[in-house]
């Protein structure tokens, strides 16, 4: 058997996993269970949410999981970069120069953009991401707790729409 990990962040979270051991069948073997304690990296939290999007967007345009990924990179993480990253812009200027549309998507597609985003970069990127798909008519959706994470609240559910009045948690898309 390989080893799994499950993580632990909310009621539903244990419930599942208590569900999967229950069901665990030991078939005369020995087996280890350790829980342990651990913060959550922009990595876990936003990462989830952002591929989370990348489905969704995938599903209502009809593009594979990657491509809304290329796209998103694309649209969200470079302007970013161009930004913050000293001589990004540009590289990335002679690149425009030099290739097409389709031979840029094809290079960020291999290139590190999300996964090189600090944390408020990466919260500025799910924003962004967020607010053009509106405007495009497709309402990225998830779990309460998962958006919580993913934009670095210390807050809970009910404290943060208290706060923020005039904004909205997306609702969950079904099961995580």
């Amino acid at each position: 058997m390989k080893k799994a990990t499950h993580r632990l962040t909310t009621e539903r979270d244990r419930q599942n996993a208590a569900s999967m051991l229950s069901g665990f069948c030991l078939d005369g073997k020995n087996y280890v269970v350790t829980i342990k304690e651990t913060k959550l990296t922009r990595k876990d939290s936003q990462n989830r949410l952002s591929h989370v999007w990348y489905g969704q967007i995938s599903k209502e345009r009809g593009y594979k999981k990657t491509e809304a990924h290329t796209l998103c990179k694309l649209e969200f993480g470079i302007p970013i970069m161009k930004r913050d990253f000293d001589g990004f812009a540009t590289h990335w200027a002679e690149l425009e120069r030099n290739l097409s549309y389709e031979q840029i998507l094809y290079q960020v597609k291999l290139m590190d953009v999300t996964s090189i985003l600090g944390v408020k970069q990466m919260a500025e990127y799910l924003t962004d991401m967020q607010t053009h798909w509106a405007e495009e008519g497709i309402i990225l959706t998830s779990n309460e707790d998962l958006y919580l994470e993913a934009m670095n609240s210390t807050l809970n559910t009910e404290e943060w729409r208290k706060t923020n009045k005039t904004q909205t948690i997306p609702q969950s898309a079904g099961a995580r």
